[in-house]
């Protein structure tokens, strides 16, 4: 399953010459069918092959196994059920393979580097906060985790409420004896959505269900638990895993919307002030440079050509001198999938931004640790 340790591991390969990173987009909404999408695979195929004959015959021969295994695992069959994309990793030389099914689509991408191309990984990653669905009324619940785009259920406490079999007792009594057990119900859900946390971390908790208990239950969560409630559903406890799934995501959506805005807005603020803040690619790519960056804000989608001095390392826009040392520098396609990785071995916080926000500061920016 992909995690951060299997991105780092992969960031740790070296290529003995090269690493094969392939990327492909496979989502069923746009290719319903392989062979719509063999065609985009055959490109990046010959573009793989083009570049690592530019490297030399060793080189050239080297991406050739890997791709040979690329296309076999791929010809044996992909379960889209639900995977949209696709991410290998091969190096046949040193026996490396790591094929990847992701949970959202990819930009369809080739790269034969000395490293793995990791970038669009860490994208993905980005995209994998657990979040835990709690449904409950007066006498069930239901725990609902959210992970890679899928829901999968796990039991919830259910208690039977007390039943008035006894004529002689009072209706007053009775219903404060109603009232008991399903307020000691929500104390053990309550108790349940504890034990599942411990067990299977969530960043965020969503509640469902009757408002009255959905009150109840929000009232009785454990202060570190109810810090992560970011919302509740509209939902009957009888929906199915897919329409609370659905229901959830809208919220969810939202949640990452005002976030996104206010992590823009403090960008915003700090760098018209001068204070631990940057903006656009080339400041973003020196306040990396200097080890300096907390959070790293980028556009989904955000390419631009950079170059890298193969003397001092020099990371920068495309220019043909590095500007620190003055040897040719070399091109690189995409500096700022280079930027990502560099935050990523610096353990900065990245965030994808999807709204338009970040488009008036050159589409990537920086707070910075101090």
């Amino acid at each position: 399953m992909l995690d951060a340790s299997v991105v780092r591991e992969l960031a740790g390969w070296h290529g003995d010459p090269l690493v094969t990173s392939l990327y492909l987009d496979v989502d069923g909404r746009r290719y319903p069918r392989p062979t719509d999408y063999e065609a985009n695979l055959g490109h990046l195929v010959r573009l793989a092959r083009q570049r690592a004959a530019a490297k030399g015959v060793p080189a050239a021969a080297a991406v050739e196994a890997d791709l040979a295994r690329i296309q076999s695992w791929l010809a044996a069959g992909i379960d889209r059920a639900a995977a949209r994309g696709v991410a290998i990793f091969s190096n046949d030389r040193k026996g490396l393979f790591e094929p990847l099914l992701l949970p959202r689509p990819v930009r369809d991408q080739v790269s034969v580097a000395a490293t793995a191309s990791i970038g669009q990984l860490i994208g993905t990653l980005d995209d994998r906060d657990r979040s835990l669905v709690v449904l409950v009324d007066r006498r069930g619940s239901r725990l609902l985790r959210l992970e890679l785009g899928g829901v999968h259920e796990q039991a919830g406490p259910l208690d039977e409420p007390p039943r008035q079999v006894d004529t002689d007792v009072e209706l007053g009594s009775f219903e404060r004896q109603r009232e008991e057990a399903a307020r000691q119900h929500v104390r053990r859900v309550a108790g349940a959505v504890a034990e599942e946390l411990q067990h299977w971390p969530a960043d965020r908790v969503i509640l469902g269900g009757p408002v009255d208990s959905v009150a109840e239950l929000r009232s009785t969560l454990a202060a570190d638990v109810a810090r992560r409630v970011v919302g509740t559903v509209t939902v009957s406890m009888s929906a199915s895993k897919a329409d609370v799934g659905r229901e959830a995501l809208d919220v969810l959506r939202e949640v990452d919307r005002l976030e996104e805005a206010g992590v823009v807005e403090e960008l915003r603020q700090r760098a018209a002030g001068g204070r631990g803040g940057v903006t656009g690619l080339p400041a973003t790519l020196d306040a990396l440079a200097a080890r300096r960056v907390g959070t790293l804000l980028i556009s989904r989608g955000f390419e631009a050509p950079g170059a890298r001095c193969p003397a001092c390392g020099h990371v920068g826009v495309a220019t043909r001198q590095c500007p620190l040392c003055g040897t040719t520098a070399d091109d690189l396609d995409d500096v700022v999938e280079v930027a990502v990785e560099e935050a990523f071995a610096q353990h900065a916080t990245i965030r994808f931004c999807d709204g338009d926000e970040l488009a008036a500061f050159g589409r990537i920016g920086a707070i910075e640790r101090f």
